[in-house]
């Protein structure tokens, strides 16, 4: 898996790091257990739930964002997932925010998938969070502004799904401060329904047992988002 936070971590914490709509669904899920976040960025996530006593360990390839995850250097592991070796099992493991989809090599999608169900204890719960590209372009015209230590930053998307036939997308940020302008490209890989994520489960014990749409509220904020909910049934 590339890195694609890189260059553009530092916007991308500015951007983000007030973003907390999903934080009562993920404390109700991990609260009582071991838990594991994948992907876990600059802890705009972990920091909540360990402020709420949540057992907690993560897994960042970017070193610019672990450092700012609230974990002792044992828990906070700085790696590609499929990297990732765990001492003991966990009773849950998060990807939130839209990031199991940065996996778009098919190889790699399977590995994945295999091991988070090495990590599981038997009846453990997976959660993946996941963007629907049927919103795209509904967000991708929208522009905002943020402050970006102390400069106000400019913000629009762009989308492509040109190959979203072969089950890719590109999502674009682009970023305008003092007439400069900078553009991240991020490929992702497109679930159009659970058959095409169970597809990838094969030769595993996860089953898909749920799926929750935009956290179950009436009149969402932010519509489009899914959590695809997973059991070890082995």
């Amino acid at each position: 898996m590339s890195n694609h936070y890189v260059s553009s971590w530092k916007l991308y914490k500015s951007q983000h790091q007030d973003i907390n709509f999903d934080f009562d669904y993920y404390l109700d899920l991990c609260k009582g257990s071991r838990t594991l976040e994948l992907f876990a960025g600059f802890g705009r996530l972990t920091n909540y739930l360990i402020m709420q006593k949540v057992d907690i360990e993560t897994v960042e390839l970017e070193p610019n964002f672990a450092k700012y995850i609230q974990l002792p250097q044992e828990k906070n592991h700085i790696c590609n997932v499929l990297d990732f070796n765990p001492i003991g099992k966990f009773n849950r493991i998060i990807a939130a925010y839209n990031s199991f989809c940065l996996f778009t090599k098919t190889d790699e999608t399977f590995l994945f998938f295999k091991k988070i169900d090495s990590w599981l204890e038997k009846d453990g719960i997976v959660s993946l969070s996941y963007f629907h590209p049927d919103y795209w372009e509904r967000y991708a015209g929208e522009k905002d502004h943020f402050d970006h230590e102390g400069d106000i930053i400019e913000h629009h998307s762009e989308c492509d799904l040109t190959k979203r036939n072969n089950e890719l997308g590109i999502w674009i940020d682009i970023y305008i401060h003092a007439d400069k302008e900078l553009r991240y490209e991020y490929p992702t890989r497109i679930y159009e329904s659970t058959e095409s994520l169970a597809s990838f489960l094969k030769g595993t014990s996860l089953k898909i047992i749920d799926v929750l749409y935009d956290y179950d509220k009436p009149n969402p904020q932010y519509p489009g988002w899914i959590e695809f909910v997973l059991k070890k049934t082995i």
